[in-house]
């Protein structure tokens, strides 16, 4: 718990000082303030969980009589302004009768406590009391803020050009709390009004995109989190600008290298001689041993809503199908089938054919794979606020091979976008019937 002490009197300050640390507060997370001027400064630079505040202060220490004048203009600026960030709670304390008087006729709804210092030292029992209670009723805004949902949809995209496909769909705002974060409202079939947020991480990767959504999980806690983009799919298996909906995600690049021992009669395929101890040779080759985790998305209103898609389809109206023709139009692209499957994700493009049938030898119905999935399902599962639903919907955009088409890009970015919102909006229906 973070505190901020403001008092005039080094005495005083240094005893609150020490009931906050007898509280739980770390001695580092403990500032202390001695005039309105540096409050304000402290304020405005950093958050406190709580401030214990003298009622009667000079603006500037050694200038001016100690007043609640003084002091109510600032509580005035945090209360009514948005120059500084507020304190969630916040106890007065003065051996002024009169600035009792007053801030309860003033901002008294506004803070948690009023306490008179006496001689007898009585006033730091009682703060101890208020001190006890504010750190109770903290741990629980924190829990009961964690076990609910704040926002309908998170959209999330590893790269800019993913997310410009949703600015002709959405209304984009940007969001005060975190930079780059956009807000969005939008009303779902059933005709709720949502609110959602969307996040273009900027790089792709699965480390990126696990933590930057563990960062949206914390701050908006979305009821459900959606990844839309391009993916590279498995030849055979699907066709370019199809549609996948990640059921399963396999890491296929987690695992270890090791020396795979020949005979000396295989010696001719091996590339590596290891030297033994009593001199002989033994051949070998270097090999990939993988060691899957693999994770799949179990929400009833998930799964339900993805096998219902693959089972209809996706149909694109006469404009979004003119779209589709002008972003590629050297691509037949404008009637993807729907793909409901396991997908291979790591951390490094595939543009090398030799790696398909080591990803396939992971599960033969491998569809595609990307390299952020895996670790938006495994923040998604593993965070400590409340668990949001999750899917990854991506269209193909080639064959996990050096032909990367750069051409239809935009237009699979196009795809999934459209695909993405309308199955979120399927999900987040189904979640609220009864």
């Amino acid at each position: 718990m973070r505190a901020l002490v403001v008092h005039d009197r080094e005495e005083i300050a240094s005893k609150i000082s020490a009931l906050l640390v007898e509280c739980g507060c770390e001695e580092g997370d403990v500032a202390v303030a001695d005039d309105v001027r540096s409050a304000t400064e402290k304020l405005r630079n950093d958050m406190f969980d709580i401030a214990i505040l003298d009622l009667t202060l000079q603006y500037k220490k050694g200038r001016g009589i100690p007043s609640y004048e003084v002091v109510e203009n600032l509580l005035v600026e945090i209360f009514q302004t948005e120059t500084l960030h507020i304190p969630a709670d916040i106890i007065g304390i003065t051996k002024e009768p009169s600035a009792v008087s007053a801030v309860s006729k003033t901002i008294g709804s506004h803070v948690l406590a009023v306490i008179e210092e006496d001689d007898g030292g009585t006033w730091k029992e009682d703060l101890r009391d208020k001190l006890s209670y504010a750190k109770r009723v903290s741990k629980a805004r924190q829990l009961s803020r964690n076990s609910r949902y704040d926002v309908d949809l998170c959209i999330i995209t590893a790269l800019d050009s993913e997310m410009a496909a949703y600015n002709q769909r959405l209304t984009l705002v940007d969001c005060e709390e975190m930079q780059g974060v956009k807000r969005f409202a939008f009303t779902s079939s059933d005709g709720r009004n949502r609110r959602g947020v969307a996040f273009a991480i900027g790089r792709a990767g699965q480390s990126s995109v696990a933590s930057a959504t563990q960062v949206l999980l914390l701050q908006y806690r979305p009821k459900l989190i959606v990844m839309s983009g391009i993916c590279g799919g498995m030849p055979e298996k699907v066709k370019l600008g199809d549609i996948v909906l990640f059921q399963q995600v396999f890491d296929w690049d987690y695992g270890k290298w090791a020396i795979e021992k020949f005979p000396e009669a295989m010696a001719g395929v091996t590339d590596v001689e290891i030297v033994n101890e009593d001199s002989s040779i033994t051949h070998g080759r270097r090999t990939f041993y993988a060691r899957p985790t693999p994770l799949a998305v179990e929400h009833p209103s998930v799964t339900s809503a993805c096998r219902a898609m693959r089972t209809s389809g996706y149909k694109f109206s006469h404009e979004e199908i003119t779209t589709i023709k002008g972003l590629a139009p050297n691509y037949d692209l404008t009637s993807p089938q729907v793909r409901y499957g396991p997908v291979a994700s790591g951390g490094a493009v595939i543009a090398d054919e030799y790696m398909i049938p080591r990803i396939k030898s992971l599960n033969e119905d491998i569809l595609a794979a990307d390299m952020e999935a895996y670790g938006l399902y495994y923040a998604a599962k593993n965070t400590n606020v409340v668990k949001p639903m999750f899917i990854c919907v991506k269209s193909v955009s080639d064959y996990c091979d050096s032909k990367k088409n750069d051409g239809v890009h935009e237009a699979c970015n196009f795809i999934s976008a459209k695909v993405a919102l309308e199955l979120s909006d399927q999900i987040l229906t189904a979640s609220q019937a009864p």
